[in-house]
């Protein structure tokens, strides 16, 4: 009885001091993930849950569809016909459980493009804490059966420590694994270039997106890498983020050039390729 007293006051006291210490944990805690037999943890399917803003504590509705995406609405497996898919794919950048879905990247420019008159899906596969190798692996299993037009991978700079954390991939040869830059980046490419593969196997038009770091530089170099690949770079600029603008057809068309390369805003999407 005393040792069992003992060890849950035990229990206790850490969880106080990890609470404490670490709050940043506590959202991890609260994820709602599923493992997975591959990428080691996934989203819930056809889930709700509620989640509180971090800074003002006001809560907000968190929907995953069957799908596992983060969507206010079912995406059906088959793509309709004429419409243009476009997936989005990444972290809790891209999955954004901690704001309401207005303020998050899919739900609004899945509405810009709609209001435009055309027939859109903006698939959102952001998974909290996935890195670039969790994220390939994500293309490969579940954005190719899902017939995509575009598949565009966020990039933050931690993607590149969630690689060697989560060590699911090896260099190929020349070179070791090892928790360093120059590793991890060699990683980080053939990643990419896989990735980059799977997408365009389906025909879907793959494209990097930057999202901005507080090392400006790091960005830099990641955008010289991929290109020297021949990889299509772009910037997500984070005034384009719809916080208190209205939707419109102005910012419909700022998004249409600024992610999927169109020249005039009025020009009809095509199909990837």
């Amino acid at each position: 009885m005393l040792l069992a007293a003992s060890l849950l006051a035990s229990l206790g006291l850490a969880e106080g001091a990890t609470r404490v210490l670490r709050p940043d944990l506590a959202y991890a805690a609260q994820s709602g993930f599923v493992s997975h037999r591959y990428r080691i943890h996934a989203n819930p399917r056809s889930a709700v849950a509620r989640k509180r803003h971090p800074d003002t504590g006001i809560e907000h509705a968190v929907i995953h569809n069957a799908l596992g995406l983060r969507q206010h609405r079912e995406i059906p497996w088959q793509k309709p016909p004429g419409a243009l898919r476009i997936g989005v794919f990444g972290d809790s950048f891209t999955e954004n459980l901690r704001l309401p879905a207005e303020f998050s990247f899919s739900e609004p420019l899945d509405h810009l493009l709609n209001a435009t008159g055309g027939r859109y899906e903006v698939l959102n596969f952001g998974t909290d804490g996935y890195g670039t190798d969790q994220v390939y692996l994500q293309v490969r299993d579940e954005g190719r059966g899902l017939d995509l037009d575009h598949a565009l991978y966020l990039y933050f700079e931690n993607d590149l420590r969630d690689i060697m954390a989560d060590g699911l991939f090896e260099l190929d040869a020349p070179g070791e694994s090892s928790p360093d830059l120059e590793a991890s980046l060699a990683l980080f490419r053939q990643l990419v270039l896989a990735m980059r593969a799977e997408a365009e196997s389906s025909s879907a038009r793959f494209t990097a997106v930057l999202v901005p770091s507080p090392t400006p530089v790091h960005n830099a170099r990641i955008a010289e890498l991929l290109r020297g690949e021949g990889v299509e770079v772009r910037d997500l600029v984070s005034s384009l983020w719809l916080g208190e603008a209205a939707p419109g057809a102005e910012q419909a068309a700022v998004l249409r050039r600024r992610y999927l390369g169109l020249e005039d805003a009025r020009a009809p999407l095509e199909r990837g390729g």
